[in-house]
């Protein structure tokens, strides 16, 4: 009676391994396929690449007490068991998982499967005296698999059975979306009017323009969040009450009404007075510009007067200030912001 020849999966080396060279052992494929109608979906495709390495991984886990390992050969994936393993059991497993992907997706999922014993071997290596008649054909070489193979789909009953990674947790931390990111601050004002947004916040300041955190030079602490607050605050007051003065005394807003203002706090500190103490505190600049598309920009020329005030007020009101400095840069070369 002829011995029986098993099919062969290869390795470039059994170093490192668990696995004899010739060895006979339990084999599994499980291949998920994409469902078509789901490849439009956002990140879709790389969910699944990412979720077919995580089957394999999962099932590694799941048996390891019969010390799984993945095999590659011509671009198909085995995973093969060294010790004992009930077949039920991963076919089970594997039916979950196929489960857990359409309870995520909300899609049909089909996968091929088949189980059966093969031979692994060391590329270039002769195979042991013993085990020499019962080499067989490589196995992605040959129809067996095609023989043997079951389909199989989750459809009948999806579930979350805790195996797999949420498609929406893929999804939600792949990246920030940004609708509006192409557009410029003027742009977006414009959007904001046509989506009914009120005008007092489309036309509030910052927006559009970035937050507290980027106007603060240096570290972001706690402290200074305080700092940038409190002066910002005291800045758009002064200039919206001396704007709003101006309109009632000549029906229009002022010339140098600037279409973005902010403080923004420096990295700097310096000794000041404060009276009869010395002061070692930072230095707010105040920035205030005029334009028409924000691509450039020129100082807006508030009165003096004006700016005399909210100095006064930020180095009285806001601690740990002893300065204020007025940024005259255009844009270019500088920027709007401070960044």
């Amino acid at each position: 009676m002829a011995d029986k020849k098993y099919p062969v999966l290869y390795a470039t080396s059994v170093k490192g391994t668990i696995f004899r060279h010739c060895g006979v052992y339990n084999t599994i494929y499980f291949n998920i396929y994409n469902n078509k109608e789901l490849e439009d979906k956002p990140y879709y495709l790389e969910y699944m690449e990412k979720t077919r390495e995580e089957v394999y991984k999962a099932i590694q886990n799941k048996f390891t007490m019969s010390q799984p390992l993945k095999v590659t050969n011509d671009h198909k994936v085995f995973i093969i068991f060294r010790g004992n393993v009930d077949m039920r059991d991963v076919k089970t497993f594997c039916k979950m998982m196929l489960q857990e992907l359409e309870y995520f997706t909300e899609g049909v999922h089909k996968a091929d499967y088949a189980e059966l014993e093969t031979m692994f071997m060391e590329i270039g290596r002769a195979p042991t005296f013993m085990k020499a008649s019962k080499v067989g054909e490589k196995l992605t070489q040959t129809d067996i698999l095609d023989k043997i193979m079951v389909h199989m789909d989750g459809h009948d009953q999806p579930q979350d059975n805790g195996c797999l990674t949420p498609y929406t947790d893929y999804v939600d931390f792949k990246e920030i979306i940004e609708p509006l990111r192409d557009l410029f601050k003027d742009e977006v004002r414009k959007a904001g009017l046509e989506l009914g947004i009120p005008e007092y916040l489309v036309f509030r300041q910052p927006f559009p323009g970035p937050g507290l955190g980027i106007r603060i030079i240096g570290e972001v602490t706690a402290e200074k969040v305080r700092i940038v607050q409190d002066a910002d605050y005291i800045y758009r007051e002064e200039v919206d009450a001396a704007v709003e003065e101006y309109r009632k005394e000549h029906g229009e807003a002022p010339e140098w009404m600037p279409n973005q203002y902010f403080a923004a706090l420096t990295n700097m500190r310096s000794v000041g007075v404060m009276g009869d103490e010395r002061t070692y505190d930072y230095a707010v600049a105040l920035r205030a510009v005029n334009t028409v598309d924000f691509m450039t920009a020129e100082a807006a020329n508030i009165p003096f007067e004006v700016l005399q005030r909210v100095m006064s007020r930020i180095i009285n009101e806001v601690k740990g200030v002893n300065r204020c400095f007025y940024d005259i840069t255009s844009k270019p070369p500088g920027t709007i912001e401070f960044e």
